[in-house]
């Protein structure tokens, strides 16, 4: 798959019906995600069932990223949109600290660093 191409969104449940309103809300934030961090994604997966003897819906996120990254979320609700959303936020921040740890990973540029030290003498 190249990076333009959509990740395959699965949003199923178990002992529960996930209705199309709750389908296309879990399937535009995973779309969005994508967009935003232009990762090769390969597959999301969003299960929701009954938790706690049917008073709370359970709602658990697999996403597959290129490179053999993989992030996980899950929650707890009355709601089954707070559930999705809230296990989507932990899954958002997943990512968003893996990129910056490969962000910061990276080497200094030499160059930049040398240009910026002669601006500041220069202006001082």
């Amino acid at each position: 798959m190249d990076k333009s191409s959509s990740p395959r969104i699965v949003v199923s449940g178990h002992q529960i019906v996930p209705g199309d309103s709750l389908k296309q809300h879990a399937e535009s934030h995973i779309r969005n995600l994508h967009a935003k961090y232009r990762e090769t994604a390969y597959e999301a997966q969003v299960v929701f069932s009954r938790a706690d003897h049917e008073k709370e819906i359970g709602c658990h996120i697999k996403m597959h990223l290129g490179a053999d990254m993989f992030f996980e979320g899950h929650c707890k609700s009355s709601n089954a949109y707070t559930a999705f959303n809230t296990a989507f936020a932990r899954v958002a921040k997943q990512l968003r600290r893996q990129k910056r740890a490969v962000r910061e990973d990276k080497g200094v540029n030499v160059l930049k660093s040398t240009l910026v030290d002669q601006l500041g003498a220069s202006t001082s």
